[in-house]
């Protein structure tokens, strides 16, 4: 009596002794095949992809372990696979891409992403005429020492300013530094950007075997571990715990280097600033001249009605903050593999 197993690489007799068959592809393992089906003996199975000794039909051996029975000898019991993980599967070494006839289903060829770093050109700022300072307000107090809010205040853009205030007495003026302002030319040193392209590194075949399903699934027992793969999860599922990350080509590499610019202007505007005030017009002759870097001039006396004007303006003392010249964009791989083994 001839029984058919649909997964299995032989016919199998239950009452009789069955007959030797020669494979049609077999590897370069042993020339023939013992008797086929059943544990009953070592030589009952084709060897591993044709090893030497017995061996049965070539290829068939990522199918013999498709029974949930599990009776194979080459097989053994692995968790079970759901939907969307794929396996069992075998992680091949760096560098390997073919699959052994044990798992002969070439799932994909994955590897880490290589990003090797790039260099831009070197940015700088220079502070030139661009850069300002604004001719500063001068302010007007009743106090002798600048203190208190200022009785007036006015730009010293004309070339004469005049306050006219009721009272006399003590006073004082003086005026608050302006801050710089303008921009700052950009230049770079000239290099040429140099971004090598991203890839894959240590590329390798992700490899399949046949599985049954269910609780009962099987697969070719070995001492490496057994895994399962999917572009979709992140999180393991139970029975393979030993997770690692994988990607697949093509690389999309959209790095570049970043233009040459300058922050905002920072600094002070410094020197001596000569503001001059007049008790009737701002003519020459009869000024009381006063020298000031910024702050109170006083105690004046005199009238509230005076003429001020500015004789120095300030000086830029300023510089820029080099912006650019660095590396940007982040190269991505067309797919990522979470792979999940049992060990």
């Amino acid at each position: 009596m001839w029984l058919y197993r649909p997964f299995g690489i032989a016919l199998a007799c239950l009452a009789c002794s069955a007959p030797s068959f020669q494979a049609d592809s077999a590897d370069s393992g042993g020339s023939s095949g013992g008797t086929g089906g059943g544990k009953t003996d070592s030589g009952a199975v084709g060897g591993v992809g044709g090893a030497a000794g017995n061996s049965g039909a070539a290829g068939t051996e990522a199918s013999v372990c498709a029974d949930t029975q599990c009776e194979d000898v080459r097989c053994a019991n692995i968790p079970l696979i759901t939907h969307p993980w794929q396996g069992p599967l075998r992680v091949l070494a760096p560098g390997q891409t073919d699959c052994p006839s044990t798992y002969p289903d070439r799932v994909a060829e994955v590897g880490t992403l290589d990003v090797p770093q790039g260099t831009c050109p070197k940015c700088s700022c220079s502070a030139g005429a661009k850069v300002t300072c604004a001719k500063p307000n001068i302010d007007v107090y009743s106090s002798t020492d600048c203190s208190g809010s200022p009785l007036g205040s006015k730009s010293s853009a004309p070339a004469c300013v005049f306050f006219s205030f009721s009272g006399s007495g003590p006073q004082s003026f003086g005026y608050k530094k302006p801050a710089p302002g303008g921009s700052c030319d950009s230049s770079d040193d000239g290099q040429t950007p140099n971004i090598p392209s991203a890839g894959l590194g240590g590329v390798r075949a992700l490899c399949r075997g046949v599985a049954g399903t269910g609780v009962g699934t099987c697969a070719l027992a070995g001492s490496e571990p057994v895994c399962v793969a999917s572009p979709l999860l992140d999180t393991c599922p139970q029975g393979y715990p030993k997770k690692a990350t994988y990607s697949q080509g093509p690389v999309s590499d959209p790095r570049g280097c970043s233009p040459c610019g300058c922050g905002p202007v920072q600094g002070s505007c410094d020197g001596t600033v000569v503001v001059r005030h007049y008790s009737t017009t701002c003519a020459a002759g009869g000024a009381s001249a006063t020298d000031s870097k910024g702050g109170c001039s006083g105690p004046q006396t005199g009238s509230f009605t005076q003429y001020f004007s500015l004789h120095t303006a300030p000086k830029p003392k300023a510089e820029c903050t080099p912006t650019g010249g660095v590396v940007t964009g982040t190269p991505t791989a067309a797919q990522t593999w979470t792979v999940c083994c049992t060990s």
